[in-house]
């Protein structure tokens, strides 16, 4: 009984000692407290039965970030010191309406589609090396002259000399077939696709200056046009359109580290024919000349790439053959607008060597956009469309692509895509027209 009314003593002191604050804490103003200006801030005055300790704050998970797919943090490679390899293999089944682009009379056909790509790359603190083979095959069922392979080997190597100054050496090789059979020069329908190589090599040296960046390249490149088999049962020999061509280039860019950094590019090259007379009669050999003057948008979270003005001209040995030349604009330019959009857009000119009789050179102007989403962790949406402008010695040809996309990631090593893609090519002379629709589908196998 004495501890208890002990306690209730104690009780009742606390509560008498509690009522003075109380009353001094309660001075009749309102609920709003006053600022330094003398205005009144919109601060309400906690009820008395409020704790007046807070309660400590919850060790909340941050939400996962969403990473761009295909970022190479997804993509673990094999190797685990300075040098890693990264392998992907795509196959699947493709459905085209017309594989031989025949202006009437399409047939459709379904072919096995395989690509395979390897990329070897380093991890060095001064230097750099990256080397990249890639192919692809698509063998057709029942029209198997309009299976197509290419192949591209692409290394390149970076080395320091000093912090202002380094070296860059490549090689390439490239291996494309050309579907389009119909040749203008021999009126006869090709029974497979042309096949035509690229080798190069280069070396170029490139020095800081602070505000300028100069850069002196030259480039050695190859041309192989394999023979091919006609209709008539005839092989044409495309010894003619072989050559070798020696290639010098001049690039000055100012202020190279800002945002957007003005450019200045002058080439010339000599192209040598392993024929000195071709099949019409001409000497096929010729000096090009071309200058470029663009911007670089070195913003590479936003903005990245090039566009410029470039003029390409190219005069012949031949005197019978006219000089040929072509301006257009030339680049690309991607912007991301955020983490998981980008739209890319590219343009082009070129000045390519002819095959009909009598015409030095054909121009060709091509333009493209791709855009692209990532709708989550695992699924990438993307669209695109591109066209191509042809100038030769007749009418002009317009040929015109769009496509669509869709890369479901069910890991990190296994992906489902789907793509439908068509083409139209409007030609300049009569019944050349004509148009083809692809449906692929694949599973993309990565590492």
């Amino acid at each position: 009984m004495v501890r208890s009314l002990l306690s209730g003593v104690l009780c009742a002191a606390a509560i008498l000692a509690a009522v003075p604050a109380m009353a001094q804490e309660d001075d009749g103003t309102d609920a709003f407290t006053e600022t330094v200006d003398g205005s009144a801030a919109d601060t309400i005055v906690p009820p008395a039965d409020t704790a007046l300790i807070p309660p400590p704050p919850q060790d909340l998970e941050p939400p996962p970030q969403r990473r761009r797919r295909g970022d190479a943090s997804e993509r673990l490679g094999l190797g685990n010191g300075p040098v890693q390899l990264f392998g992907t293999l795509e196959t699947g089944l493709a459905y085209s309406t017309n594989p031989a682009l025949r202006p009437t009379d399409a047939d459709s056909d379904v072919a096995i589609r395989i690509a395979p790509s390897l990329r070897l790359e380093t991890d060095w603190s001064r230097h750099d090396a990256r080397l990249e083979a890639s192919g692809e095959v698509l063998e057709y069922f029942d029209q198997t002259t309009s299976s197509v392979r290419t192949a591209r080997v692409q290394g390149d190597v970076r080395i320091d000399i000093r912090s202002t100054t380094f070296t860059d050496f490549s090689a390439g090789y490239d291996l494309d077939e050309d579907r389009d059979s119909d040749d203008d020069d021999s009126l006869q329908r090709a029974t497979e696709p042309r096949q035509t190589e690229t080798l190069t090599a280069a070396a170029a040296l490139t020095h800081d200056f602070g505000q300028l960046s100069a850069r002196a390249s030259l480039r050695l490149t190859r041309f192989v046009a394999r023979d091919v088999s006609l209709a008539d049962g005839t092989t044409e020999n495309n010894d003619d359109r072989n050559y070798i061509s020696p290639d010098v280039e001049l690039r000055l860019a100012l202020r190279p580290q800002s945002p957007v950094s003005p450019f200045l590019t002058i080439g010339a090259d000599q192209r040598y024919f392993d024929e000195t007379i071709d099949r019409f009669g001409d000497r096929r050999d010729s000096t090009g000349i071309r200058a470029t003057a663009g911007v670089a948008f070195n913003d590479a979270p936003i903005w990245d790439g090039s566009i410029a003005a470039t003029y390409l001209f190219r005069d012949f040995e031949d005197a019978d053959l006219e000089s040929a030349s072509a301006f257009g604009v030339t680049g690309n330019l991607a912007w991301r607008p955020s983490d998981f959009a980008t739209l890319a857009f590219n343009t082009g000119v070129e000045l390519d060597e002819s095959r009909e009789q009598g015409q030095s050179a054909t121009r060709r102007w091509t333009a493209g956009l791709t855009a692209s989403y990532s709708v989550s962790d695992s699924l990438e949406l993307s669209a695109r469309s591109a066209i191509a402008l042809i100038d030769g010695s007749g009418p002009d040809d317009i040929e015109t692509e769009v496509g669509a996309s869709a890369i479901w990631q069910f890991n990190p090593f296994v992906s489902f895509a789907l793509q439908g893609e068509s083409l139209w090519f409007n030609g300049g002379r009569q019944d050349d027209d004509y148009d083809e629709q692809r449906l692929i589908a694949s599973v993309i196998l990565q590492r």
